[in-house]
């Protein structure tokens, strides 16, 4: 085992490794700039569109709506977009996908600028875009582990995460609201531009080609449901990514509690001034921003299993804390921690998945589990509702808190997280769809 790490590390400083390093970082910066590029538009579009929907009505019940359809199509397609994502090339997918949401952006420019735009197109608009980012979201995560060494995917993750954060919530969204003030119809016109950008920036990756002919050969005589039927099997056999898949939900569930009644919390129990409620959130993000940067080397030094297990503790002792939080100075802190780890946590998950899952089965896999996540965000929404109700607004991070403490022991337990599919390498190569590797 020595002999070969000595091996690799004489390997790595040869031309052709310092080739292939340039190769996998030119084709990463083109993958980075899409999605600087996309988020941008999603940061202006998520924050417009709210903005026009309250000058459109005042029903508390319309205006929640506006914000469903973004969710829905998420339960209703995200396991076909999976499915679909493992039978066509994923390249094509992304650029074609973002080439249709730059053409609906264009239509809800138009009807903006016109005055054309009601509460129903607003909604119809909506459901299309995130029916859309379904296919996207799981062409693009299945699809890094041919852009990025395997060894580099924790580090491609994290700056991915931070490079989402920065341009969909703090730029994305103070560029919209600016725009919108000047004219209503701009945040939605340079959303449009920004996806027909992004096609482009996807067009001109370079990627090795697929080896998949054989499981494509085995896929034709096969119907959606039963691909569907494959991701949600291969899920449920790998006992790591079960473990990993299942306390995510679990935590979903307690972010989605402590998350329902955050804003009566801040604004009643901590006396929070209504003009630093964005300053609080925005410390949040700057957490969530060291989580994406740190993790790569918080993994390396710790190792996956560990770093896992230590970004729930840090998300369940923040969120639990919040339940005695003095003010909103000390929760601004806290929340710090919370989506510091939050990021960490994502990261690493997402990386997981991309190098014990099969290549064939990643689209089906990752569609199955970020659905259960969306569903799971509700379910903890609802219950910490319901706390609040009957209890105290307090209530709720005590359960959410709980949830996320929860997961740490089973994470803990696990043994082979820090080897790709029990030490194969699914990106090598296809492998019999519906086949999970051997558990330890």
């Amino acid at each position: 085992m020595l002999n070969e790490r000595e091996h690799e590390r004489k390997d790595a400083g040869t031309p052709a490794a310092k080739d292939a390093d340039r190769t996998w970082r030119g084709a990463f910066r083109v993958l980075w700039s899409a999605t600087v590029v996309s988020r941008f538009g999603d940061g202006l579009r998520k924050t417009a569109v709210p903005l026009l929907a309250a000058s459109l009505t005042s029903s508390p019940f319309l205006l929640s709506l506006v914000s469903v359809v973004n969710y829905l199509p998420w339960l209703l397609f995200g396991l076909a977009g999976g499915a679909v994502a493992d039978r066509v090339d994923r390249q094509t997918a992304m650029w074609v996908t973002d080439l249709l949401r730059g053409a609906l952006g264009c239509v809800l420019a138009v009807l903006v600028a016109t005055g054309h735009a009601g509460m129903g197109a607003l909604m119809l608009v909506g459901f299309a875009l995130s029916s859309l980012q379904t296919l996207f979201d799981s062409a693009s995560t299945s699809m890094l582990p041919s852009v990025v060494p395997a060894d580099e995917l924790t580090v491609a993750n994290g700056r991915l995460s931070v490079a989402r954060t920065i341009a969909e919530t703090l730029v994305g969204a103070a560029v919209a609201a600016t725009l919108f003030g000047a004219a209503p119809s701009l945040p939605f016109v340079l959303d449009a531009v920004s996806f027909l950008a992004a096609a482009v920036l996807v067009l001109r990756l370079r990627l090795p080609p697929s080896s998949g002919t054989g499981a494509d050969r085995r896929r034709a005589s096969r119907s959606l449901r039963q691909e569907i039927g494959e991701g949600l099997a291969w899920l449920g056999r790998d006992a790591q990514v079960r473990t990993v898949c299942g306390t995510a939900w679990i935590a979903s569930t307690g972010m989605g509690a402590y998350g329902s009644t955050l804003v009566l919390q801040l604004t009643r129990s901590m006396h929070t001034p209504v003009g630093l409620y964005g300053v609080v959130m925005a410390g949040a993000g700057v957490g969530g921003l060291i989580g994406g940067l740190v993790a790569a080397r918080v993994t390396r030094a710790l190792g996956t299993r560990r770093t896992l297990g230590a970004s729930l503790l840090a998300c369940g002792t923040g969120v639990a804390l919040l339940a005695v939080c003095p003010d909103y100075r000390v929760a601004t802190l806290l929340l710090a921690v919370v989506y510091c780890g939050f990021m960490v946590w994502n990261a690493n998950e997402t990386t997981v998945l991309q190098q014990r899952v099969p290549d064939d089965l990643r689209g089906r896999v990752f569609a199955a589990n970020h659905t259960l996540n969306v569903m799971s965000l509700p379910v903890g929404a609802l219950l910490g509702g319901v706390t609040a109700e009957h209890f105290s607004l307090a209530a709720p991070d005590l359960v959410g808190g709980a949830l996320l403490l929860g997961g740490v022991l089973p994470i803990w337990r696990l043994t082979s997280l820090d080897s790709p599919a029990d030490g194969v390498e699914p990106s090598a190569g296809p492998v019999e769809p519906g086949t999970a590797p051997p558990e330890t």
